[in-house]
This record gives C-alpha cells, structure tokens and sequence, in this order.
C-alpha cells in the first residue's frame, strides 16, 4: 500500500464505488448524510461547510501520492441518491419511493452502470424520475471491441442477448 486515506465527515458517509484512471489518480464517488465535509461546489462556485439536503452526492479525486485533486458534490435543496448498478430499476425506485415517503425531495439519481434496458427506462420515466449513468452497456461492449476483447460477432451476440436477457436462447 502506497497511501491511505480517510474522507468523511460527522455522520454517514458510503462509498459506493471507486476507480483508478489512466493517469493512476483515485477517483471516488460516495453518497453522505454528513453536514461537515468541506468541499468546493461545481454549483455554486464557492466552498461551502455544510451540505443542504439529507442525503447528498460526493466526488473526490486523489492523485497517485494521496494528494486530493478535486472535490465536489451535487447537493442543495433537495436530496440526491447515487446507485451503483441500474438493471430494472426496481430496487432503486423503491429506495426513491421510500426517500418520498419519508419527506425528501428526490430529483433524480445517479447510478455508475446501466444495462439499458427498456423496462428501466419506462419504469424511471413512470416515476418521474431522470437517470443520469456514468458508463452503460453499450459503453462497455463498445469499448472490449475496440480494444479487440469481443469478435464483432460477440458485440452483435451481446447486443441481442440485452434485448431480451429473459428469453434470450430459449
């Protein structure tokens, strides 16, 4: 271990997902109930103390010797939820549902992965809630046949198996 490192604040603090990026910087993306981590806005432009919703959304960037990069979040008035994966989207609606229900104002989520299945996109757009990913399936696949993972047959195979994952082969 080269570094470690310790970044939260005086509540709940989870740290849904992480990654290394080419250049070796640590990126993690996390999810908070704390109202005392320091960080510069995106938004606003200014550093604030405190965040303003119940939950919030985290970024922070560290270089390869622990040094932090960057920090931002997305908060402000009303309560943000990152998920890490997004098939249905089943289990993250009822999380959104129970978010409501307990007087928070959801306007979105934030997920790292989505298959992009049809059902997810009626089933968010049924709630009323916009779905905003980092990386998709198409993403992925796009990506091992550029870099010559997958056969162009294999893309092909993976694209039709998503269409219809349930029945796919029967």
């Amino acid at each position: 271990m080269t570094w470690s490192t310790f970044y939260g604040g005086n509540y709940f603090d989870v740290e849904p997902c992480f990654d290394i990026d080419n250049n070796g910087n640590m990126c993690i993306v996390f999810t908070t109930t704390s109202t005392d981590i320091p960080v510069f806005s995106s938004l606003t432009g200014s550093y604030t103390q405190s965040f303003s919703g119940a939950v919030d959304i985290g970024f922070t960037l560290f270089n390869q010797s622990g040094q932090k990069i960057m920090h931002s979040y997305l908060g402000g008035t009303s309560d943000d939820f990152v998920e890490d994966l997004i098939s249905t989207g089943k289990s993250s609606l009822q999380a959104v549902e129970a978010l409501r229900n307990a007087g928070c104002e959801v306007l979105g989520m934030v997920a790292i992965f989505t298959y992009g299945f049809d059902v997810a996109k009626q089933n968010f757009a049924k709630q009323n809630v916009p779905l905003y990913t980092l990386a998709s399936y198409d993403d992925l696949i796009t990506q091992a046949t550029e870099q010559n993972l997958i056969s162009p047959h294999q893309h092909r195979t993976l694209l039709e198996w998503r269409k219809d994952p349930g029945n796919w082969k029967k």
